[in-house]
């Protein structure tokens, strides 16, 4: 059944990533300007540490390292989930009640029929960012690199999530809401810098309902900081198992209130 559901993932996701780069050129183009347009945030970090030479015990190059893992997490999550965040188009088009008549997962078509891949540029902006912060701030090791990619991936898992929620919305409103740009785009901006220093109700925020401070913040601080090895491989675990829950109650509720969708064909 899980071969099945991946080979049905990667057939959707072939077609469209042939129809992509039938323009090369366009392609490429395109590449160049989100490169341009994703490195904006990180060189606003670096200017912000031209005046600063640290926040509290955190340098520009171990704020570099949970920049390049919210940023990772988010432009993955971009690229897999466009179709959740056009999930408006899906069902003014009609293209929502196509999928629905397939005998094959709904998730595994909305991932598939839209990969999103101008938002390589960025992923490997930030996958730059966060070995060049590695190697500048820290003492690079197998521990290091496989902590950092269990965040990313809990991480990941969150804002898939909140991409879930924006579909969910677009079911009882059909327009196209404000939730992604308002919520999902703060969420990655917000969380490129240190909870520590932030205002109480956004640290209340990123702990519990929108869960990136368990999934980045304490990770990597306690990767960064932390001599306690037990710490750091609980922070870790609950990364993952915080972003694993959070994913599966996004999709449940997606799930659930696919049932009180009316089709607009």
């Amino acid at each position: 059944m899980i071969s099945k559901g991946i080979r049905t993932y990667l057939f959707f996701a072939k077609l469209d990533v042939q129809s992509q780069l039938k323009y090369p050129l366009d392609f490429f183009v395109q590449q160049l300007i989100w490169l341009v347009y994703t490195i904006i945030p990180y060189l606003g970090l670096r200017i912000l540490f031209e005046n600063i030479s640290t926040l509290g015990e955190w340098t520009v190059y171990h704020v570099g390292i949970l920049y390049g893992v919210i940023g990772l997490a988010y432009d993955l999550s971009r690229m897999l989930g466009r179709s959740l965040d056009d999930f408006h188009k899906l069902i003014l088009r009609g293209e929502l009640d196509l999928f629905l008549l397939r005998p094959v997962s709904l998730p595994l078509q909305l991932f598939g029929s839209n990969v999103f891949l101008r938002r390589l540029a960025g992923i490997v902006q930030y996958l730059a960012v966060l070995l060049y912060s590695i190697h500048k701030g820290m003492a690079p090791s197998a521990a290091l690199f496989a902590g950092i990619l269990i965040s990313t991936l809990g991480t990941f898992l969150v804002f898939l999530g909140l991409l879930f929620c924006n579909a969910t919305l677009c079911l009882f409103t059909v327009r196209k809401s404000l939730f992604s740009e308002l919520v999902v785009d703060t969420t990655a901006t917000l969380g490129y810098y240190p909870l520590k220093f932030m205002q109480k109700a956004v640290r209340a925020l990123f702990f519990t309902v929108i869960p990136v401070g368990v999934t980045a913040y304490l990770p990597i601080s306690r990767l960064l900081f932390s001599r306690h090895a037990l710490a750091t491989a609980a922070s870790l675990f609950g990364s993952v198992a915080g972003g694993a829950l959070f994913f599966l109650l996004t999709l449940k509720l997606f799930t659930y209130s696919l049932r009180y969708y009316k089709s607009c064909t």
